[in-house]
């Protein structure tokens, strides 16, 4: 219903318009009631088979494929049949408003300015419809893009996670099996930690961004399971502000990086692993000596540090940057 409203108000103006423009070659009083009348209808006419042709013509020559040609053919298309139909609309005109017939020459000139002018007015319909369509049409280009990347992050931070879990739970329960033999009030707290992990997974798993505070007590839990797995091979040093930790920071992002540390670098107990973590109001940097394993394949490092940037472009924020010599170095920032 608002579609036919603006296809009869724009016609209507265009009409009245027109008609105004014609004055001087059909020398008829502008404001009578059938006058004006006359080319409301006429213009709303104008209006109405104008639109049905774009509508055609989207049907059939959609602007996705060729736009410059879907312009062209609808100015054309709409030039052609709405001079026609304005053609005949004059000569209605002329035989039931004009009070005497018009000579060769005042036909010749009405007909050559009113084309030239509709033709104008065509013009200006077809550039204000591409503009309309290009922008819907780009848009949902844009809109598109964005969801299917947020389904692709979805699927890869499911497929990261479910990855975590199982290989994780599996050593955590050797670990616990051994311990348990050992010293029980070791297996304990570990098994409370491991507790504490799973289940600050399962409560963040709807989230796009936690407190700063947050990630790095389980990211603490976390690397207490890693030390207990790894005795002395591992250390980890925190440095944080603490205007920062009320700060955002993605669910499992530093989380991430210590995983790929321990994983992609060689340690033992007379050589161990330092991992630090440090802040300022606006960063947060996560640093490691780099010692590459001679058999690592770092794929898997790759498609989670690409993870954790597009995580960053989806939140329209600054991606995380990498920096390595002898420090392996991620900052990523932090979010309000």
């Amino acid at each position: 219903m608002k579609r036919y409203l603006i296809i009869i108000l724009i016609g209507s103006l265009s009409g009245l318009f027109l008609r105004f423009l014609l004055q001087a070659e059909l020398e008829q009083p502008i404001w009578s009631l059938p006058d004006l009348l006359y080319w409301f209808v006429l213009g709303t006419v104008l209006a109405g088979v104008a639109y049905l042709i774009s509508n055609q013509l989207d049907h059939h020559l959609g602007w996705d494929r060729l736009p410059g040609r879907r312009w062209l053919a609808g100015w054309m298309l709409n030039s052609l049949v709405l001079v026609v139909v304005a053609y005949f609309g004059a000569e209605w005109y002329a035989r039931w408003f004009l009070p005497v017939s018009l000579s060769a020459d005042q036909e010749i000139a009405l007909h050559l300015k009113g084309g030239v002018i509709l033709a104008f007015l065509i013009l200006a319909y077809t550039v204000v419809y591409f503009a309309i369509h290009s922008y819907r049409f780009f848009g949902q280009i844009r809109l598109q893009k964005v969801r299917e990347e947020r389904q692709r992050m979805d699927l890869q931070w499911q497929g990261l996670r479910a990855q975590l879990q199982p290989h994780f739970l599996f050593n955590s329960l050797n670990t616990i099996s051994a311990l348990l033999g050992e010293d029980s009030e070791r297996a304990e707290a570990f098994i409370r930690r491991l507790a504490h992990t799973y289940r600050f997974m399962l409560s963040s798993y709807e989230e796009s961004l936690i407190s700063l505070q947050r990630e790095l007590k389980f990211v603490e839990a976390y690397f207490y399971l890693l030390q207990t797995r790894y005795p002395e091979s591992l250390k980890l040093e925190l440095d944080i502000v603490a205007v920062a930790k009320s700060k955002k920071v993605p669910p499992l992002a530093i989380q991430l990086l210590v995983e790929n540390a321990v994983k992609h670098n060689y340690f033992r107990p007379d050589h161990p692993l330092v991992i630090r973590i440090s802040c300022d109001e606006d960063a947060l940097w996560v640093q490691n000596d780099l010692r590459p394993k001679t058999d690592d394949t770092t794929s898997s490092f790759a498609v989670g540090l690409a993870n954790l940037k597009a995580r960053y472009r989806l939140l329209h924020a600054p991606e995380p940057e990498v920096r390595s010599s002898n420090l392996f170095t991620v900052k990523i920032p932090l979010l309000s």
